[in-house]
């Protein structure tokens, strides 16, 4: 994980160093941290900007945190992110547009506001979730990406998504000859819906039918479980 801050100002002109670029561009995701003054520095618009643009040319991902100000003013360049623009110069320099344009879109995607005060959740919590969330997300874009080359297998996800949302759904089979895909179309839909249950887990099976295997676990880890054949069939 890298950690980008604002050490440095840009001066006008000036571009984004090429180490800054390449560690971004080497990874999957961003988180944002919007506070007051971010838009008053070059440097973090700089990287926005960049960002940004590889959010829609790369599918980047992108998670804001709207960290005690308010993301109506974000979206539409209010409050004191107005002034803090004002101040780089004309808006018709090419470079101030696309900082705006930039702070304007990732005003309009979700993520957590962080308001403070007495009546706010402790900062620890969202940072838990955060990070529970970022986990989630990039297991889920791995899958996606793993199996994006697999024929017909989006409408056979969007099958079982649709079973899993009817209210009386409980237990749903897949059943099938060896090797068409069952075990990666799980895997998939495993990863789709995960992220809303408290917790989660996969359990493989020996070839035997003694020994369940946890796979993977988002929240808890799941302890060896060893099922005489028996207790199995029941």
């Amino acid at each position: 994980m890298n950690v980008f801050f604002d050490e440095e100002t840009l001066e006008k002109g000036e571009q984004l160093s090429q180490a800054l670029s390449r560690a971004i561009a080497a990874s999957n995701l961003s988180i944002i941290v919007l506070s007051v003054d971010y838009a008053s520095s070059k440097s973090c618009l700089a990287e926005l900007s960049d960002i940004m643009r590889r959010k829609d040319t790369q599918g980047h991902i992108v998670l804001p945190i709207f960290y005690h100000v308010d993301p109506s003013h974000v979206r539409n360049l209010g409050g004191s992110f107005k002034k803090s623009f004002n101040g780089h110069g004309s808006n018709r320099l090419p470079q101030v547009q696309r900082w705006k344009t930039a702070f304007a879109e990732v005003g309009k995607l979700k993520g957590w506001h962080i308001e403070g005060g007495k009546f706010d959740r402790p900062e620890t919590e969202y940072i838990k979730d955060i990070v529970e969330y970022v986990i989630k997300k990039l297991m889920n874009s791995k899958f996606r990406s793993a199996s994006a080359e697999l024929v017909g297998i989006d409408d056979q996800k969007k099958t079982i998504l649709r079973l899993i949302e009817q209210e009386d759904s409980r237990l749903i089979g897949l059943w099938g000859q060896g090797g068409i895909g069952k075990t990666t179309l799980s895997d998939v839909i495993f990863n789709e819906i995960c992220h809303e249950f408290e917790g989660d887990g996969i359990i493989t099976k020996g070839p035997s039918f003694q020994t369940l295997k946890p796979r993977n676990s988002c929240r808890h880890p799941l302890n060896w479980v060893n099922l005489n054949p028996r207790e199995a069939k029941q």
